[in-house]
C-alpha cells in the first residue's frame, strides 16, 4: 500500500494542472491524495512567501537605526567628539537607535517562539491570565470582566503574551483618566473571545486593514516595533481563531477568538 501511494504521488506530480484539477474532484483515494498534495503545496508556497516577506521587512526595519548609528559614529570619529554638546547629542542618538534594535530583536524572538510553538494544548483559565495581566503597572487602569467560565485547551504562555500585547497597545493609546476594559466572553461552546477596549482616537479604515501586519505601527516615532499585534494574530491563528478591530462612539476594541480546543 505504501509503495502504491508513493507511485501515485509521483504520477500526480507529473500531471498537468488541468489533470490535477480533475483529480482533486474525485471522491476516491486518488482524489483524497490529490487534495492533500494540493493543500501541502499551497502551505509550502505560503510559508516561502512569508519567509521572503519577513526577510525584506526585517531588512527595512533594521536599516534605519543601523544607518543612524553608523552616521553618528562617523561624525564622532571625524571630530564631533571634540565638541561636548555635539558628542552628547550623537551618543544619545546611538543609545536610542541601539535600544530600538534591541526592542525589535526581542519582539522578533517573541514572534518566532509563538509561531514555532509545538507544545501540547493544556487547560488554560483565561480569567486568571486576564486578571494577572490587569494587575501589572499600566499607564491607565485595566478592568477585567469575565461573566462565565472561560477555560479552554491551549498554550498558556502564548495566550498570556497575546493578552499582554493587546493591553499594552490599548493603554498606550488610551486617553488620560480613562479605563481600559479587558473582557473575556464565551462565543457559544466552540470559542472564547478576548476583547480589549479603550477610549481614544479611532483608527482610519486604511489603518484597520494593515494594523495586524508585521512592522506596521502608528507609533514608530515613540519606539513602537509594529510587532505586538502581529504576535496577537499569530497566537489566534495557532489556536484556530481570528482577530478583528472595531471603532465606534470613541471606543476602539481589539479582539481575538480562540477555539475551545486548539
Amino acid at each position: 500500500m505504501q509503495e502504491e501511494s508513493c507511485l501515485s504521488l509521483q504520477r500526480l506530480a507529473r500531471q498537468p494542472v488541468e489533470a490535477s484539477d480533475r483529480l482533486t474532484r474525485r471522491s476516491d483515494e486518488i482524489g483524497q491524495l490529490a487534495r492533500a498534495v494540493e493543500a501541502m503545496t499551497e502551505e509550502l508556497e505560503r510559508r516561502a512567501r512569508d519567509a521572503r516577506t519577513l526577510a525584506a521587512d526585517i531588512s527595512h526595519e533594521f536599516k534605519t537605526p543601523l544607518t543612524g548609528i553608523r552616521g553618528a559614529a562617523e561624525l564622532l570619529r571625524d571630530g564631533a567628539a571634540d565638541d561636548l554638546e555635539a558628542r552628547e547629542q550623537f551618543l544619545a542618538m546611538i543609545v536610542d537607535d541601539t535600544a530600538r534594535l534591541d526592542r525589535l530583536v526581542s519582539r522578533l524572538l517573541e514572534l518566532a517562539r509563538v509561531e514555532d510553538d509545538r507544545g501540547s494544548a493544556l487547560p488554560v483559565d483565561l480569567a486568571d491570565l486576564a486578571r494577572a495581566c490587569a494587575a501589572r503597572a499600566w499607564p491607565v487602569p485595566v478592568e477585567v470582566t469575565c461573566d462565565r467560565e472561560a477555560t479552554i485547551h491551549g498554550r498558556g504562555a502564548a495566550i498570556a503574551s497575546a493578552i499582554e500585547n493587546l493591553v499594552a497597545n490599548a493603554t498606550q493609546h488610551a486617553e488620560a483618566g480613562t479605563t481600559v476594559h479587558l473582557v473575556i466572553e464565551r462565543r457559544g461552546a466552540a470559542a472564547v473571545r478576548v476583547i480589549v477596549a479603550n477610549h481614544g482616537p479611532a483608527l482610519s479604515v486604511a489603518a484597520r486593514a494593515k494594523v495586524w501586519d508585521r512592522f506596521y505601527s502608528t507609533r514608530h516615532a515613540d519606539g513602537g516595533s509594529g510587532l505586538g499585534l502581529a504576535i496577537v494574530r499569530s497566537v489566534a491563528l495557532a489556536h484556530g481563531g481570528t482577530v478583528g478591530v472595531d471603532c465606534a462612539d470613541g471606543i476602539t476594541a481589539f479582539w481575538f477568538d480562540l477555539a475551545a480546543r486548539a
